[in-house]
């Protein structure tokens, strides 16, 4: 189970980002996993993917939910969960709080994400130190 981020799959699907090969490479590796997101953080990706991933880019999130690549999570108390992040870290968004909500709600520390500085510094909702975030952590 790997909870994804808009910043990971925008670099995937984005051949002029310095992080597209890290994240190319990683991915296949790892294309028998179970990746999993919010719909917060479907918006923030369909928008990123649209503006940068150029000609095609348009359809890339609806082919990657259509075909089960990514699955969506929300659940009954995602709300409340994310505005108790959100409430004590202001400087973490909806999206970033949605994807440790989900981490939490998944049993899961591993986040495909290049947004280091927000992730390292928070600790899973679970009480493990910390999240594994990829594909950095991958070694």
């Amino acid at each position: 189970m790997i909870v994804v981020d808009a910043s990971f799959l925008a670099a995937l699907y984005h051949p002029h980002d310095e992080r597209h090969e890290a994240a190319m490479a990683w991915y296949e590796r790892e294309l028998s996993g179970v990746f999993v997101t919010t719909p917060i953080v479907v918006a923030e990706m369909d928008h990123m993917i649209r503006r940068y991933a150029g000609k095609g880019g348009e359809r890339i999130v609806a082919a990657n939910l259509a075909t089960g690549a990514l699955e969506v999570d929300w659940w009954p108390d995602a709300v409340r969960t994310c505005w108790k992040i959100v409430d004590t870290r202001p400087e973490i968004g909806m999206a970033d709080a949605s994807l440790v909500a989900l981490a939490a709600h998944r049993r899961t520390t591993r986040i495909a994400t290049f947004d280091e500085r927000h992730f390292r510094s928070f600790a899973p909702l679970t009480g493990e130190p910390g999240f594994t975030l990829l594909p950095a952590d991958a070694h």
